[in-house]
């Protein structure tokens, strides 16, 4: 999805007439990938064996929410809001425990009690704060995924008729080194004296979401559309200095597109010199 968008980006600016380069640079990022059988991450009803699809949560710091092989095992509980009272009369110890996405930080008393991976239900609407809440800054090794809505309905209805629903969780999830892709347009000035002279206008185009498998990005793509008007009117009048415009990836691993042409075309620039 990320050079997908990296190639719209490029096309609106070459459709504006404007002269376009693309910027390679390493990045690592999480990704999850199918275990040896081809299976992506899942859960298993381990009576019935209908498996369903998960996504991972976006790592603890370094730590990823990655399994054994052969996954991790248990009876799945329901702890709705994450709350404390919420797992009264529950096995928590060895459990598999599903609670509502937007439950702030409380999820965490599930690992407190010993679950073995917490599974955050699709909400029907959740704000950033929450999903900011569901990843920590320390590289604890608690596995976490988003269980889409019709998996989460399938085991509350097992729960409802049945004392122990055991299931099987199993993913796969490292770092990966990837290339990113700054897309670089420039607008030559219309001084011939001050043409030499650059301004820089930056938005970035890629997204993040507390899954990195789901990250559509709605928000984030306001600074780009943003960036691409800004170039049409310029380019329909253009100012005396030249101006690049600066699409970037990377922006939620630590900035790495920025500052990716920082280090080529500004700190480089004036080594040149």
């Amino acid at each position: 999805g990320c050079e997908q968008a990296a190639q719209i980006v490029a096309d609106q600016f070459r459709r504006l007439g404007l002269e376009v380069s693309i910027q390679e640079f390493p990045l690592v990022v999480p990704m999850a990938k199918p275990d040896a059988q081809g299976r992506p991450a899942s859960i298993t009803d381990q009576t019935s064996g209908q498996s369903f699809t998960l996504l991972p949560i976006w790592p603890n710091l370094v730590r990823t929410s990655q399994t054994p092989p052969g996954g991790i095992t248990g009876n799945i509980i329901y702890a709705h809001s994450g709350n404390l009272r919420s797992f009264n009369g529950q096995e928590v110890t060895d459990s598999i425990t599903m609670v509502d996405f937007n439950c702030q930080a409380d999820w965490f008393n599930g690992p407190l009690l010993g679950t073995k991976a917490v599974l955050f239900i699709e909400p029907p609407e959740t704000i950033r704060g929450e999903a900011e809440q569901k990843f920590l800054s320390i590289p604890v090794n608690i596995r976490r995924f988003w269980i889409p809505k019709e998996a989460a309905d399938h085991f509350l209805g097992l729960l409802r008729s049945e004392d122990r629903v055991p299931v099987t969780v199993r993913c796969q999830m490292k770092w990966q080194r990837v290339v990113g892709h700054n897309v670089i347009a420039r607008l030559e000035g219309s001084d011939p004296r001050l043409r030499r002279q650059q301004v820089v206008i930056q938005a970035y185009y890629d997204s993040i979401s507390p899954t990195p498998d789901l990250a559509p990005g709605a928000e984030s793509s306001c600074s780009i559309a943003a960036l691409l008007q800004i170039a049409k009117a310029m380019k329909a009048q253009p100012p005396k200095r030249s101006v690049i415009f600066l699409a970037t990836a990377g922006h939620f691993e630590a900035l790495t597109g920025a500052k990716a042409f920082i280090r080529q075309y500004i700190r480089g620039a004036k080594g040149e010199r």
